[in-house]
Protein backbone atom coordinates (compact mmCIF):
# COMPACT_ATOMS: atom_id res chain seq x y z
CA UNK A 1 0.00 0.00 0.00
CA UNK A 2 2.82 2.38 0.88
CA UNK A 3 4.41 1.72 -2.51
CA UNK A 4 1.19 2.69 -4.30
CA UNK A 5 0.88 5.87 -2.24
CA UNK A 6 4.50 6.75 -3.00
CA UNK A 7 3.74 6.44 -6.70
CA UNK A 8 0.80 8.82 -6.27
CA UNK A 9 3.09 11.28 -4.49
CA UNK A 10 5.65 11.00 -7.30
CA UNK A 11 2.99 11.77 -9.91
CA UNK A 12 1.74 14.69 -7.81
CA UNK A 13 5.30 16.06 -7.60
CA UNK A 14 5.65 15.82 -11.36
CA UNK A 15 2.41 17.78 -11.77
CA UNK A 16 3.22 20.33 -9.06
CA UNK A 17 4.82 22.73 -11.54
CA UNK A 18 1.38 23.22 -13.09
CA UNK A 19 -0.53 26.07 -11.36
CA UNK A 20 -3.60 25.03 -9.32
CA UNK A 21 -5.96 27.10 -11.47
CA UNK A 22 -5.38 24.38 -14.08
CA UNK A 23 -5.14 21.26 -11.90
CA UNK A 24 -8.06 21.95 -9.53
CA UNK A 25 -10.70 22.40 -12.29
CA UNK A 26 -9.35 19.26 -13.94
CA UNK A 27 -9.65 17.45 -10.59
CA UNK A 28 -13.30 18.49 -10.32
CA UNK A 29 -14.07 17.53 -13.91
CA UNK A 30 -12.31 14.18 -13.51
CA UNK A 31 -14.38 13.35 -10.43
CA UNK A 32 -17.63 14.31 -12.17
CA UNK A 33 -16.93 12.17 -15.25
CA UNK A 34 -15.60 9.14 -13.34
CA UNK A 35 -18.39 9.28 -10.76
CA UNK A 36 -21.00 9.44 -13.53
CA UNK A 37 -19.57 6.26 -15.08
CA UNK A 38 -19.15 4.56 -11.68
CA UNK A 39 -22.82 4.93 -10.76
CA UNK A 40 -24.20 4.19 -14.24
CA UNK A 41 -26.54 1.16 -14.18
CA UNK A 42 -25.27 -2.07 -15.73
CA UNK A 43 -27.09 -3.78 -18.57
CA UNK A 44 -29.17 -6.57 -17.12
CA UNK A 45 -30.01 -8.55 -20.24
CA UNK A 46 -27.11 -9.75 -22.39
CA UNK A 47 -27.87 -11.42 -25.72
CA UNK A 48 -25.16 -12.67 -28.07
CA UNK A 49 -21.37 -12.73 -27.92
CA UNK A 50 -20.96 -9.12 -29.08
CA UNK A 51 -23.30 -7.83 -26.38
CA UNK A 52 -21.49 -9.93 -23.78
CA UNK A 53 -18.19 -8.41 -24.85
CA UNK A 54 -19.62 -4.89 -24.62
CA UNK A 55 -20.99 -5.64 -21.17
CA UNK A 56 -17.64 -6.99 -19.98
CA UNK A 57 -15.82 -3.92 -21.34
CA UNK A 58 -18.29 -1.59 -19.62
CA UNK A 59 -17.85 -3.50 -16.35
CA UNK A 60 -14.08 -3.00 -16.56
CA UNK A 61 -14.46 0.71 -17.36
CA UNK A 62 -16.90 1.16 -14.47
CA UNK A 63 -14.56 -0.65 -12.06
CA UNK A 64 -11.72 1.66 -13.11
CA UNK A 65 -13.99 4.68 -12.74
CA UNK A 66 -14.88 3.63 -9.17
CA UNK A 67 -11.18 3.83 -8.28
CA UNK A 68 -10.15 6.81 -10.38
CA UNK A 69 -13.05 9.02 -9.27
CA UNK A 70 -11.09 9.42 -6.02
CA UNK A 71 -7.52 8.63 -7.09
CA UNK A 72 -7.12 11.21 -9.88
CA UNK A 73 -8.69 14.13 -7.96
CA UNK A 74 -6.56 13.21 -4.95
CA UNK A 75 -3.39 13.28 -7.05
CA UNK A 76 -4.30 16.59 -8.70
CA UNK A 77 -5.30 18.17 -5.39
CA UNK A 78 -2.00 17.08 -3.85
CA UNK A 79 -0.12 18.62 -6.77
CA UNK A 80 -2.01 21.90 -6.25
CA UNK A 81 -1.07 21.88 -2.55
CA UNK A 82 2.57 21.23 -3.45
CA UNK A 83 2.51 24.10 -5.96
CA UNK A 84 1.11 26.46 -3.31
CA UNK A 85 3.66 25.30 -0.74
CA UNK A 86 6.46 25.82 -3.27
CA UNK A 87 5.15 29.27 -4.16
CA UNK A 88 5.10 30.33 -0.51
CA UNK A 89 8.54 28.83 0.14
CA UNK A 90 10.11 30.57 -2.86
CA UNK A 91 8.53 33.85 -1.80
CA UNK A 92 9.99 33.35 1.69
CA UNK A 93 13.43 32.69 0.20
CA UNK A 94 13.23 35.83 -1.92
CA UNK A 95 12.26 37.87 1.13
CA UNK A 96 15.13 36.30 3.08
CA UNK A 97 17.54 37.14 0.24
CA UNK A 98 16.23 40.72 0.14
CA UNK A 99 16.96 41.13 3.86
CA UNK A 100 20.44 39.69 3.35
CA UNK A 101 21.32 42.39 0.81
CA UNK A 102 22.01 44.88 3.60
CA UNK A 103 25.53 45.33 4.93
CA UNK A 104 24.75 43.45 8.16
CA UNK A 105 22.09 41.19 6.66
CA UNK A 106 24.27 38.10 6.28
CA UNK A 107 25.54 38.24 9.85
CA UNK A 108 22.08 37.65 11.30
CA UNK A 109 21.42 34.47 9.30
CA UNK A 110 21.61 30.93 10.62
CA UNK A 111 23.75 28.34 8.80
CA UNK A 112 20.70 26.95 7.03
CA UNK A 113 19.44 30.39 6.04
CA UNK A 114 22.87 31.33 4.69
CA UNK A 115 22.83 28.24 2.44
CA UNK A 116 19.32 29.15 1.25
CA UNK A 117 20.36 32.74 0.47
CA UNK A 118 23.39 31.48 -1.47
CA UNK A 119 21.13 29.09 -3.40
CA UNK A 120 18.76 31.95 -4.22
CA UNK A 121 21.71 34.02 -5.44
CA UNK A 122 22.89 31.32 -7.84
CA UNK A 123 19.33 30.76 -9.08
CA UNK A 124 19.22 34.45 -9.94
CA UNK A 125 22.32 33.89 -12.12
CA UNK A 126 20.37 31.42 -14.25
CA UNK A 127 21.50 28.15 -12.64
CA UNK A 128 19.10 25.34 -11.77
CA UNK A 129 19.80 24.94 -8.08
CA UNK A 130 19.29 22.22 -5.47
CA UNK A 131 20.40 22.17 -1.86
CA UNK A 132 21.81 18.97 -0.39
CA UNK A 133 20.25 17.32 2.65
CA UNK A 134 20.73 19.26 5.88
CA UNK A 135 23.66 17.87 7.83
CA UNK A 136 25.00 15.94 4.83
CA UNK A 137 28.78 15.91 4.62
CA UNK A 138 29.53 15.04 1.03
CA UNK A 139 31.81 18.06 0.79
CA UNK A 140 29.28 20.48 -0.72
CA UNK A 141 25.97 22.10 0.18
CA UNK A 142 24.48 23.14 -3.17
CA UNK A 143 24.43 21.66 -6.68
CA UNK A 144 24.20 23.94 -9.72
CA UNK A 145 23.30 22.88 -13.25
CA UNK A 146 23.39 24.87 -16.46
CA UNK A 147 24.35 24.46 -20.09
CA UNK A 148 27.96 24.94 -18.94
CA UNK A 149 27.85 21.81 -16.76
CA UNK A 150 27.43 20.78 -13.14
CA UNK A 151 28.98 22.83 -10.33
CA UNK A 152 29.32 22.19 -6.59
CA UNK A 153 28.99 24.89 -3.92
CA UNK A 154 30.33 24.92 -0.38
CA UNK A 155 28.75 27.52 1.92
CA UNK A 156 30.78 28.77 4.91
CA UNK A 157 28.93 31.06 7.28
CA UNK A 158 32.02 32.17 9.18
CA UNK A 159 31.68 35.63 10.70
CA UNK A 160 34.89 35.92 12.68
CA UNK A 161 37.52 34.04 10.68
CA UNK A 162 38.65 33.70 7.11
CA UNK A 163 38.19 30.58 5.00
CA UNK A 164 41.55 28.86 4.64
CA UNK A 165 43.24 26.91 1.91
CA UNK A 166 42.21 23.52 3.37
CA UNK A 167 38.56 24.24 2.60
CA UNK A 168 39.36 25.25 -0.98
CA UNK A 169 41.62 22.21 -1.46
CA UNK A 170 38.90 19.88 -0.11
CA UNK A 171 36.24 21.23 -2.48
CA UNK A 172 38.64 21.01 -5.41
CA UNK A 173 39.19 17.33 -4.54
CA UNK A 174 35.43 16.67 -4.49
CA UNK A 175 34.98 18.50 -7.82
CA UNK A 176 37.69 16.31 -9.36
CA UNK A 177 36.31 13.12 -7.79
CA UNK A 178 32.76 13.75 -9.03
CA UNK A 179 33.78 14.98 -12.46
CA UNK A 180 32.02 18.31 -11.92
CA UNK A 181 32.74 21.31 -14.14
CA UNK A 182 33.83 23.44 -11.21
CA UNK A 183 33.01 24.66 -7.73
CA UNK A 184 32.15 27.74 -5.73
CA UNK A 185 32.90 28.58 -2.11
CA UNK A 186 30.64 31.24 -0.62
CA UNK A 187 31.39 32.77 2.76
CA UNK A 188 29.90 35.57 4.80
CA UNK A 189 33.47 36.66 5.56
CA UNK A 190 36.77 36.60 3.66
CA UNK A 191 39.37 34.17 2.30
CA UNK A 192 43.00 33.84 3.31
CA UNK A 193 45.70 34.76 0.80
CA UNK A 194 46.72 31.08 0.59
CA UNK A 195 43.14 30.10 -0.29
CA UNK A 196 42.98 32.70 -3.07
CA UNK A 197 46.35 31.64 -4.45
CA UNK A 198 45.36 27.95 -4.50
CA UNK A 199 42.09 28.71 -6.34
CA UNK A 200 43.82 30.84 -8.97
CA UNK A 201 43.87 29.07 -12.32
CA UNK A 202 41.50 26.32 -11.14
CA UNK A 203 37.76 25.95 -11.79
CA UNK A 204 37.08 27.13 -8.24
CA UNK A 205 35.50 30.54 -7.62
CA UNK A 206 35.58 32.28 -4.25
CA UNK A 207 32.66 34.51 -3.24
CA UNK A 208 32.96 36.78 -0.21
CA UNK A 209 29.99 38.22 1.64
CA UNK A 210 30.23 41.43 -0.40
CA UNK A 211 30.27 39.47 -3.66
CA UNK A 212 27.21 37.48 -2.56
CA UNK A 213 25.31 40.68 -1.73
CA UNK A 214 26.17 42.10 -5.17
CA UNK A 215 24.89 38.88 -6.70
CA UNK A 216 21.58 39.15 -4.82
CA UNK A 217 21.07 42.77 -5.87
CA UNK A 218 21.84 42.02 -9.53
CA UNK A 219 19.62 38.93 -9.44
CA UNK A 220 16.49 40.98 -8.75
CA UNK A 221 16.69 42.40 -12.26
CA UNK A 222 17.46 39.10 -14.01
CA UNK A 223 14.47 37.90 -16.03
CA UNK A 224 16.18 34.61 -16.98
CA UNK A 225 16.53 33.24 -13.45
CA UNK A 226 16.98 29.50 -13.06
CA UNK A 227 14.86 27.03 -11.13
CA UNK A 228 15.39 26.57 -7.39
CA UNK A 229 14.44 22.98 -6.48
CA UNK A 230 12.90 22.96 -2.99
CA UNK A 231 13.32 19.23 -2.35
CA UNK A 232 16.82 18.68 -0.97
CA UNK A 233 19.19 16.33 -2.76
CA UNK A 234 19.93 13.01 -1.08
CA UNK A 235 23.68 12.76 -0.68
CA UNK A 236 25.86 9.71 -1.28
CA UNK A 237 27.98 8.26 1.47
CA UNK A 238 30.83 10.73 2.02
CA UNK A 239 33.41 8.01 1.31
CA UNK A 240 31.93 7.60 -2.17
CA UNK A 241 32.21 11.30 -2.91
CA UNK A 242 35.80 11.98 -1.81
CA UNK A 243 39.05 10.41 -2.99
CA UNK A 244 42.46 10.40 -1.35
CA UNK A 245 44.78 13.21 -2.54
CA UNK A 246 47.77 10.82 -2.36
CA UNK A 247 46.59 7.53 -3.85
CA UNK A 248 43.10 8.24 -5.32
CA UNK A 249 41.45 5.50 -3.25
CA UNK A 250 38.15 6.22 -1.51
CA UNK A 251 38.18 8.00 1.82
CA UNK A 252 36.38 7.23 5.08
CA UNK A 253 34.78 9.76 7.41
CA UNK A 254 36.55 9.45 10.77
CA UNK A 255 36.73 11.30 14.08
CA UNK A 256 39.92 12.19 15.96
CA UNK A 257 39.99 10.44 19.34
CA UNK A 258 42.82 12.35 21.02
CA UNK A 259 45.16 15.30 20.65
CA UNK A 260 44.37 18.92 19.92
CA UNK A 261 41.84 17.94 17.22
CA UNK A 262 39.95 15.47 19.45
CA UNK A 263 36.28 15.27 18.44
CA UNK A 264 36.90 16.80 15.01
CA UNK A 265 35.84 14.86 11.92
CA UNK A 266 38.07 14.34 8.92
CA UNK A 267 38.41 12.19 5.81
CA UNK A 268 41.06 9.50 6.11
CA UNK A 269 42.31 7.21 3.37
CA UNK A 270 40.70 3.77 3.40
CA UNK A 271 44.19 2.27 2.84
CA UNK A 272 45.56 3.57 6.18
CA UNK A 273 48.18 2.84 7.53
CA UNK A 274 49.67 2.08 4.08
CA UNK A 275 48.52 5.56 3.01
CA UNK A 276 48.13 8.53 5.37
CA UNK A 277 46.15 10.81 3.04
CA UNK A 278 43.80 13.26 4.78
CA UNK A 279 41.18 15.78 3.77
CA UNK A 280 39.41 18.31 5.96
CA UNK A 281 35.64 18.09 6.44
CA UNK A 282 35.21 21.83 7.06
Amino acid sequence: MSGSFNRIVDVAKALSRVPPWFTLPIAGGTYFVCHHIAVAPATVVVVGAEAAGDAAAFAIVRALAVVFQFLLPLCLTMSAAMWLNGFLERRRLKQLAARAEGEDGLAGLTWSQFEQVAAQGFASMGFDVQLTAEGADGGYDIVLKSSAGRFLVQAKHWRNRSVGVDVVRALYGVVEAEGASGGYIVTSGQFTLAASEFAAGKPIWLYTGNRLRELLVAGRENVTAGHLELERLKMPTPAEAVTCPLCDNRMVLREAKRGQFSGKRFYGCSQFPACSGLRAVD
